[in-house]
């Protein structure tokens, strides 16, 4: 249990953020869109100035400093169509949740080869956020509130699913243990 308290508090935070993602989904977006913004153009000023630092004038200087460039305009554009970014942050969420669902199937068939009590709920869990994963996938492009608010049920539910993954894995080593 000592060596699986680290994930159990990340887990629980996760569940966290998903319902606060879920409660102030626009909000949220706008907030994400202009830490990543304001990451990116922080980041590219800072790669300019450690180029003129180092004083180094090689052929590649000058493709630093238009991808330089072009991270700061990234990071505009970002900030300024929150958006645009919901749709790729959703389908790289919506891909994540997809994977991790897929993955905890195989934890809850493993459960019930242990005979393991409950296995079923982390197979209906994991079903319905393979659902709530392809339902997030094919919809990414339309209201970023509704996709915002799939992605934060999905992370929700990925909580879930990870707790309960994580307390049938404790069960499941000591049975192989035996």
């Amino acid at each position: 249990m000592k060596k699986r308290l680290p994930y159990y508090i990340a887990y629980i935070l996760t569940f966290c953020l998903g319902v606060f993602l879920f409660a102030n989904a626009e909000q949220s977006l706008e907030i994400l869109s202009k830490i990543i913004g304001v990451i990116c153009i922080i980041y590219a000023i800072a790669r300019t100035i450690s180029m003129f630092v180092a004083k180094k004038r090689e052929a590649l200087f000058t493709l630093g400093i238009i991808i330089n460039i072009a991270i700061v305009v990234l990071g505009v554009l970002i900030m300024t169509n929150s958006f645009g970014l919901s749709a790729i942050i959703g389908l790289i969420i919506a891909i994540y949740i997809l994977l991790d669902a897929l993955w905890k199937l195989r934890i809850a068939f493993a459960a019930k080869k242990f005979s393991l009590p409950h296995w079923y709920i982390l197979l209906l869990i994991s079903a319905v956020n393979i659902i709530i994963a392809i339902v997030a996938l094919t919809n990414v492009s339309s209201v970023a509130k509704v996709s915002i608010q799939l992605i934060a049920l999905g992370i929700v539910c990925d909580s879930v699913l990870n707790l309960l993954s994580l307390a049938f894995q404790s069960k499941i080593d000591k049975s192989q243990d035996n």
